[in-house]
C-alpha cells in the first residue's frame, strides 16, 4: 500500500479503515444521517467500530457464513441502519450488497433470486419489497427490519445491535484482502441484472484513489444527498471521508432551499451532487440568503454541463474549486476529474487523466489508440477495478480485456487531450444522476397489449441533463395515452424510469440488418 502519511495507510480491508480512526481519533465525528427509528444521529469512529463489530457477530450467530450475500433496501431516511449494515457486513466476511431504493417489489425479487442473498435489512418504507422476496424465493433469506412495527416472518434490526460481553474483532471471522466485499447492480442493456463484484482489495484501492481526488482532511465535513445506497454514496462519500477520518453527512434534502440550510448549518467543507442538484439550488431564491461560503469543494459528475451552469455553480459556492468527476460501478467508482481550474474553459469535460492510481486509453473500435482530436471509447485500468460480472462470463470478458476495464462510454478528445462524454456504447440514460437501460423501460412499454414495439432514447433537459422519450409503434388502432402507458408501467419499473414524453410513429427506423437507429430518433427530438 502507498504510503499517504495518515493512519489508514496499512488497511488490508475495509474494516481495517474504521478501526484504524478509532484508534487513532476515537471521539471524530465518522457519519452524521437519519435513523429509521426517528431523528439524526451522529456516530464517532469509535461508535463506527464498536457497533459494525457487534452487527458482524450477530449476523454470524443468525447463521451468516463467509461470502454470503447480505442485501440491504434502505434510503438516506434510514442512513444510520445503512451505514452499519454496509460496514458491519464487511467485518462479518460477508459481502454487501446495496439495492435501488426506487425499484420496485417487482424489480426487487429478481435482483434477489439473481445474487442469491442469504438476508436483507429493509427500513419500513420497504416491508412491501421484504414480504414480495419471502413469498416468491423457495429458500427465503433472513429479513431484517428497522421499523418500530415488525411483521410476521422477519426479525427486528435491533437484535444486529444487541451487545455482547467480551466481543472483540478477533471474534470475527478472519476477512481477506481477495474476499469479496460489495456486489453491486448496475444497468445495462440487456434486460438480466449484472452484478459487479468488488473485493476488499478492489474496495481498500478505491478508497484511498476516492479521498485523494479531493485532498479530503481530517477536519472536512463532506455533505451529499447522494442515495447511500448506490456507488456514489458508499464509495465515492463514505469511502472518500472514512480513509482521511473526515465526517460525512449523509442529506435527506434534495429540495434547494433545504439543502443550502444545511450546507450552512453544518458547515460543510466538500459538497457532491448531480448536476441538477446544483442547478435547483443555483436557481432557488433562497441562494442570496444563505452563505456557503464554508464549501471548499463543490463536485458533480452522472450528467453533461455547459459553461453557463458552472458559472451559476461558482456563483453558489463563492470560495470552492467546482469539480466535475466521472466514473462507474465497475471502476469502483474511481475514474477521471476535471480539475477547478478548467471547470469554465472545458465545461462539461471529464478531464484529460485519471485520479491518481487510474491510468486511461481512448482506442477505436480494433483497441487501438486514438490520434488525438477524435472519438473513441474510453479505458480505465487501476487496482479497483471489479473483478467480475457475477454469473455473467461472458459480459465479463467483453468488459474486462487485459486488465482494461471497457467503458462502454465513447468520448471526444480535443487536441489538448480534454475528453467528454459523446455517445453511449451500452445505451444508458443518465436521468438526473440515475443510470437507466433503455431495453428495460422498452420491455416493460411493449409488454403492453396495444404497443408492438417501443423504443427509447435520451434527450437534453437543462436541469436533469437527460430525459427520456419513448417512440411507440401501435399494434392496431388503438393507441393509449401517455397517462394511461405510465400507470400500466408503475408497477413494472421505478418511476424515475418511466418516460414523460411519448411519441407514435408508423414504423422505427432500421439499417439494413434490422437493427433500430436509435441516433434518427434522437434527432426527431
Amino acid at each position: 500500500m502507498a504510503d499517504h502519511g495518515i493512519p489508514t495507510d496499512n488497511a488490508q480491508v475495509v474494516g481495517d479503515i474504521y478501526a484504524a480512526w478509532a484508534a487513532w481519533t476515537p471521539h471524530a465525528s465518522a457519519v452524521t444521517s437519519a435513523s429509521a427509528y426517528g431523528g439524526t444521529k451522529t456516530l464517532t469512529y469509535a461508535d463506527l467500530d464498536t457497533l459494525t463489530t457487534t452487527v458482524a457477530a450477530n449476523l454470524v450467530r443468525r447463521g451468516i457464513e463467509r461470502g454470503q450475500r447480505v442485501a440491504f433496501l434502505t434510503s438516506n431516511n434510514a442512513g444510520i441502519e445503512g451505514v452499519l449494515t454496509y460496514a458491519g457486513t464487511h467485518k462479518a466476511a460477508a459481502v454487501a450488497l446495496p439495492i435501488n431504493g426506487r425499484l420496485t417489489p417487482a424489480e426487487v425479487v429478481p435482483l434477489a433470486v439473481h445474487a442469491e442473498i442469504s438476508a436483507l435489512v429493509v427500513e419500513g418504507a420497504y416491508i412491501e419489497h421484504a414480504l414480495a422476496v419471502l413469498d416468491q424465493l423457495d429458500d427465503p433469506p433472513l429479513i431484517f427490519v428497522a421499523a418500530n412495527e415488525i411483521p410476521e416472518g422477519t426479525l427486528d434490526f435491533r437484535v444486529l445491535l444487541e451487545p455482547i460481553e467480551g466481543l472483540t474483532a478477533a471474534d470475527l471471522p478472519k476477512v481477506e484482502p481477495s474476499d469479496m466485499a460489495d456486489w453491486l447492480f448496475t444497468s445495462g442493456t440487456t434486460a438480466a441484472p449484472k452484478c459487479v463484484m468488488l473485493t476488499h482489495d478492489n474496495c481498500v484501492a478505491a478508497a484511498h484513489i476516492l479521498s485523494r481526488f479531493p485532498g479530503t482532511r481530517h477536519e472536512d465535513i463532506l455533505l451529499s444527498p447522494f442515495p447511500f445506497f448506490t456507488s456514489s454514496g458508499v464509495h465515492t462519500c463514505l469511502f472518500t471521508t472514512a480513509v482521511a477520518g473526515a465526517h460525512y453527512v449523509i442529506s435527506v434534502n434534495v429540495e434547494a432551499e433545504a439543502l443550502m440550510r444545511e450546507i450552512e448549518e453544518v458547515g460543510a467543507t466538500i459538497v457532491g451532487a448531480v448536476p441538477s442538484i446544483f442547478g435547483f439550488m443555483a436557481k432557488s431564491p433562497v441562494a442570496d440568503e444563505v452563505d456557503l461560503s464554508c464549501v471548499r469543494l463543490a463536485f458533480h459528475g452522472g450528467a453533461p454541463v455547459s459553461p453557463h451552469q458552472v458559472a451559476q455553480y461558482q456563483k453558489l459556492f463563492p470560495r470552492a474549486e467546482i469539480m466535475n468527476v466521472f466514473g462507474q460501478t465497475e471502476s469502483g467508482n474511481p475514474g477521471t476529474t476535471l480539475p477547478g481550474k478548467y471547470a469554465l474553459s472545458k465545461a462539461g469535460s471529464i478531464g484529460r487523466t485519471g485520479k491518481p492510481g487510474v491510468r486511461i486509453r481512448v482506442v477505436d473500435d480494433e483497441s487501438r489508440d486514438i490520434i488525438f482530436p477524435g472519438v473513441g471509447e474510453l479505458l480505465l485500468k487501476s487496482k479497483a477495478v471489479m473483478v467480475g460480472y457475477y454469473r455473467n462470463d461472458e459480459e465479463t470478458a467483453r468488459t474486462i480485456r487485459d486488465g482494461w476495464l471497457y467503458t462502454g462510454d465513447l468520448v471526444r478528445v480535443d487536441e489538448e487531450g480534454f475528453m467528454w462524454v459523446h455517445d453511449r456504447k451500452k445505451d444508458i440514460i443518465i436521468r438526473g444522476g440515475n443510470n437507466i437501460a433503455s431495453i428495460e423501460v422498452e420491455n416493460a412499454l411493449s409488454s403492453h397489449p396495444a404497443i408492438h414495439e417501443a423504443a427509447v432514447v435520451s434527450k437534453p433537459h437543462p436541469d436533469l441533463g437527460e430525459d427520456l422519450i419513448a417512440f411507440l409503434v401501435a399494434d392496431g388502432d388503438e393507441r393509449p395515452t401517455i397517462d394511461e402507458l405510465r400507470a400500466y408501467c408503475a408497477p413494472l419499473i421505478a418511476d424515475y424510469k418511466i418516460p414523460r414524453d411519448m411519441r407514435y410513429i408508423d414504423a422505427l427506423p432500421r439499417n439494413p440488418t434490422g437493427k433500430i437507429l436509435k441516433r434518427e430518433l434522437r434527432e426527431h427530438n
